[in-house]
C-alpha cells in the first residue's frame, strides 16, 4: 500500500470519485474537473486531501481532510475534521480505512493539533479508531402556542448586511466558549448573501429560506425627531454602538400539502442573559400566523419543558452526531480547565490506535490550570479508555457517567477527581 497526501488536481479528482462512489452519490467529472483544475494543485481554504493506492497503483481510498476550529478551555484551537472517507468497495476489507486514518491522524498530531473530528456513518466504526461522541444536547419541538407566556420589549432588528453577520457570529462564538468544548462555525456559515440570508442554509432545510434577527435591550432618551411621521419610539431605537444581546437564526419550512404554514427550524440562537432568551421566545410567538411549531436543534441543553405551560407537550430526544478524537493525551490535560485550588491527580488512558498517547500521568494543578503534566509509572487513581478519556475532556460526560462504561475504573482519589470531571460543561 502507498499513502500519500494529494497535491495535483489530477489525484483530487480521482480521490472525488473515489468518495462518490462510495458514498453511492452521482459524479459530475466536468464539474469536478473544473473545480480541481481551478485549485491548481494546492490546498484550499485549508483542504488536504489524501490518498492509498493498492498494490496495483489504483486509488481504493481517500480522505478529504479540512481545517476546523475548536474552542476548548476558553482557547480556540486548530483541529482536522476527516470531512469524507471514501473505500472503494472492491478495495474494503483490508485495512485501507484503517491504515490511511492513522496517517491522517499522525500528520494532525505532528502539526501541534489535539483533536481531530467528524460526522460518522456509524458511531461504532469510528469508534474503533479513538473517535467519541463530543457532545449531547436536546433537540426540542413544541407547538408554538407553548411560547404565548413570554413577551419581547427588546428592540428587534432583521440582519441587514455583513456588519450584522459578524456580530451574530461573535455572538454564537462567545456562547460556544463558555463549553469545556465546543465547534466553532465556519467563515461560509456567516457570509452575507444578497437575497438577506446570513451563511448557508441548513443541510436538511436546503429548500427553505433563513431568517436572522438581532436583539437589543431597550433604548432610553428623546424620541427621534421624526418619530411623529415614522411611528418610531424610544424603545424602537438602537443606541449607537450597542452591542446585541441575542441573536436568532431559523428557516421556515413547509411541506408539499400545506405549504402556507410550517414548522420554525432554529438553527443559531444565543443569548447573554436568560432575560435575553425569554425575549428571544416572546418574538417568536409573534409568527404563530405562518408557524405551528417551533424545533429547536442543537440547543444548549436548557430544557424548555420546564418553562412552557404543557410540558408534556414539549418533545425532546438527546442528540448528537459529532465525534471526537484526542490526538495528544498530554496536551490536552495541560490545555485543560481546572477547578480552583489545587490537586494532583494520575490517569491512566488506553489507546491501541495511536499508541504513543498509551500511558500514565500525573497532573499537578492550581488555580484553575495545569502546572505539570507528566509520564509517570505510579500506580493511576483512574483508567479509561481514549474513547472516554475524550468525553470527559469535552465535558460531555461526567465521571459519575464514565463509571458506568466498560474499562473505566476509579481506583482512589476520588474525591479530587469529581471535582475535575464532576459535571457536565
Amino acid at each position: 500500500m502507498d499513502i500519500r497526501k494529494l497535491t495535483s488536481w489530477e489525484d483530487r479528482l480521482a480521490a472525488d470519485r473515489v468518495i462518490a462512489t462510495a458514498f453511492l452519490d452521482p459524479w459530475d467529472p466536468d464539474g469536478a474537473e473544473k473545480h480541481r483544475r481551478a485549485e491548481r494543485g494546492e490546498d484550499v481554504a485549508g483542504e488536504a486531501m489524501w490518498g492509498l493506492y493498492g498494490d496495483g497503483g489504483a486509488l481504493i481510498t481517500a480522505i478529504d481532510a479540512h481545517r476546523q476550529r475548536l474552542v476548548f478551555a476558553g482557547r480556540e484551537l486548530p483541529a482536522t475534521e476527516l470531512h469524507m472517507v471514501g473505500s472503494l468497495p472492491e478495495g474494503r476489507g483490508r485495512g485501507a480505512v484503517r491504515a490511511l486514518i492513522h496517517e491522517v491522524l499522525e500528520d494532525a498530531r505532528a502539526r501541534g493539533e489535539l483533536f481531530a473530528t467528524l460526522i460518522p456513518f456509524s458511531f461504532g466504526f469510528y469508534r474503533k479508531f479513538g473517535f467519541e461522541l463530543m457532545a449531547r444536547h436536546l433537540d426540542q419541538r413544541l407547538p408554538i402556542d407553548q411560547l404565548a407566556g413570554f413577551s419581547c420589549d427588546y428592540v428587534v432588528r432583521q440582519a441587514a448586511g455583513p456588519d450584522d453577520a459578524a456580530a451574530m457570529r461573535a455572538l454564537v462564538d462567545r456562547a460556544s466558549s463558555r463549553h469545556a468544548l465546543a465547534m466553532l462555525s465556519a467563515d461560509e456559515d456567516w457570509d452575507w448573501h444578497d437575497n438577506g440570508e446570513v451563511g448557508e442554509r441548513d443541510f436538511m432545510h436546503r429548500d427553505s429560506p433563513t431568517y436572522s434577527y438581532l436583539f437589543y435591550r431597550n433604548a432610553t432618551g428623546a424620541v427621534p425627531a421624526d418619530a411623529e411621521s415614522t411611528g418610531e419610539s424610544a424603545a424602537d431605537v438602537v443606541p449607537a454602538g450597542a452591542a446585541p444581546a441575542a441573536c436568532l437564526k431559523f428557516s421556515f419550512v413547509t411541506t408539499p400539502d400545506n405549504p402556507f404554514v410550517g414548522t420554525m427550524a432554529v438553527s443559531s440562537l444565543a443569548y447573554e442573559t436568560p432575560e435575553a432568551l425569554r425575549n428571544v421566545l416572546g418574538f417568536m410567538y409573534r409568527f404563530r400566523a405562518k408557524v405551528n411549531e417551533v424545533v429547536f436543534e442543537e440547543f444548549d441543553g436548557i430544557d424548555l419543558a420546564l418553562l412552557a405551560p404543557e410540558h408534556d407537550r414539549v418533545k425532546r430526544t438527546v442528540g448528537g452526531h459529532w465525534m471526537l478524537r484526542v490526538l495528544d493525551v498530554a496536551g490536552v490535560l495541560a490545555a485543560a480547565r481546572y477547578p480552583a485550588g489545587e490537586g494532583v491527580f494520575t490517569i491512566h488512558v488506553e489507546d491501541g490506535f495511536l499508541t504513543e498517547n498509551d500511558g500514565t500521568y500525573a497532573v499537578t494543578f492550581a488555580d484553575g490550570a495545569a502546572q505539570t503534566v507528566e509520564r509517570t509509572d505510579a500506580d493511576p487513581d483512574l483508567t479509561v479508555p481514549v474513547t472516554t478519556f475524550a468525553q470527559l475532556a469535552a465535558g460531555a460526560i461526567s465521571l459519575r457517567e464514565a463509571l458506568y462504561r466498560p474499562d473505566t475504573q476509579l481506583a482512589g482519589n476520588a474525591e479530587l477527581l469529581q471535582r475535575v470531571y464532576g459535571e457536565v460543561r
